[in-house]
């Protein structure tokens, strides 16, 4: 039997080996076992997913057991992972297909969490699902090599989402974690790496954290055009060769297999950042990273185009102007971005595909923001200095 998603209460092997292929365990059965009433398990099954593979599942909330479509997805989670040991998947694949296996199956079994948490509590908390499962599209785009570009993010609700998720992954850890980030921080770069980097940080701050401890999660401001994200446990932390050894595959981690911690160092560089990480044996552990702030102290914006050329172009004269530029292709997203980023100017190009910006135009004199419109041939006369 294999284990797939986080870590819960270790099996009871002698219930298991004179059990029949199933077994359910509610809350009275599972407070008469000190192994799981230790851990705060209320409710556990053993389920079986094929002749060869049996999977064991615990919950902390009573009366709580796997529903079929668990069931399925523990089966194919069974048959795509489990078929191989991940030592040997390890050799086969590079470090960093390791590291997108190691971030997918996470998001997976949160996905799979946060499904049961909706189901129980009548269709609540479905953005926390879609979250999830669009964290994991992104590192399959990773996986099979598409590049994701750098958009402008708002830093608080990604950071406050990635945290949530590692603590749901990881109930039967007792930790407080403080989030310290502005709600108008903003940053450039890529989601799901800032998304990898918040939630395995995250995840390994939780492990080494005992319970009742705090974990500091901020954003601080690294000179005018770059802010730091820094995660701190209180935990015991590292010595030089133990900071060394943790991002050795097979050796950090209870019962890792190494890629979590390495895939902090993929995730940093994806977001164009060396991964920091301070530590010093009873100290604790503070890892960070350092991204481009996306507004700095510049005005906003907001130029509607969508020829790649002449788009990119009118870009560049903006930014030269002084500008932050949010550069969309199309016209409803242009709109969204005025309000959202704050713009104080917007720019359209005349005989751009994808029709007029009359609508664009009517938002920004409703909002009082400057309207500018372009052809191709006066761009560079007609862009206005920040």
């Amino acid at each position: 039997m294999g284990a797939v998603g986080a870590d819960q209460a270790e099996a009871p092997w002698g219930l298991i080996s004179g059990s029949p292929s199933e077994l359910l365990l509610d809350e009275r059965a599972c407070q008469g076992r000190l192994d799981l009433r230790a851990l705060g398990v209320r409710s556990a099954a053993l389920i079986e997913l094929s002749p060869d593979v049996r999977a064991w599942v615990t919950s902390s909330r009573r009366g709580w057991f796997p529903s079929s479509d668990v069931v399925v997805a523990l089966r194919w989670l069974a048959e795509t992972w489990l078929g191989a040991d991940p030592k040997e998947l390890c050799d086969k694949k590079s470090a960093g297909a390791a590291g997108i296996a190691h971030d997918l199956r996470n998001q997976l079994s949160l996905a799979l969490l946060r499904l049961e948490m909706v189901e129980s509590s009548g269709g609540e908390g479905v953005d926390a699902v879609r979250g999830a499962l669009r964290s994991g599209r992104a590192m399959c785009n990773a996986f099979l090599g598409a590049e994701e570009s750098h958009s402008d993010l708002l830093l608080g609700p990604i950071m406050g989402d990635e945290v949530r998720g590692a603590v749901d992954s990881s109930p039967q850890r007792k930790v407080q974690v403080a989030i310290r980030c502005g709600a108008q921080v903003l940053i450039h770069a890529p989601e799901s790496a800032l998304r990898r980097f918040v939630h395995n940080a995250m995840m390994n701050a939780i492990e080494a954290s005992p319970d009742g401890s705090k974990i500091i999660v901020e954003v601080l401001h690294a000179g005018p055009v770059h802010v730091q994200i820094c995660i701190e446990d209180a935990g015991v932390g590292l010595s030089s060769a133990g900071v060394v050894d943790s991002f050795a595959p097979g050796v950090s981690g209870r019962g890792s297999t190494g890629v979590g911690t390495a895939s902090l160092r993929d995730a940093a560089s994806a977001l164009g950042s060396s991964l920091v990480v301070s530590t010093a044996q009873g100290a604790g552990t503070r890892v960070s990273v350092t991204v481009s702030a996306a507004r700095a102290d510049r005005p906003v914006a907001v130029l509607l185009d969508s020829d790649p050329i002449l788009g990119g172009s009118a870009r560049a004269s903006l930014e030269e102007r002084g500008w932050w530029v949010i550069h969309e292709s199309a016209e409803d997203a242009a709109i969204s971005a005025v309000d959202r980023f704050g713009a104080q100017l917007c720019v359209a190009r005349r005989g751009a595909p994808g029709g007029g910006p009359q609508a664009l135009k009517a938002v920004a004199d409703d909002l009082n923001v400057a309207f500018t419109e372009v052809t191709s041939e006066d761009t560079e006369s007609a862009l206005p200095f920040a």
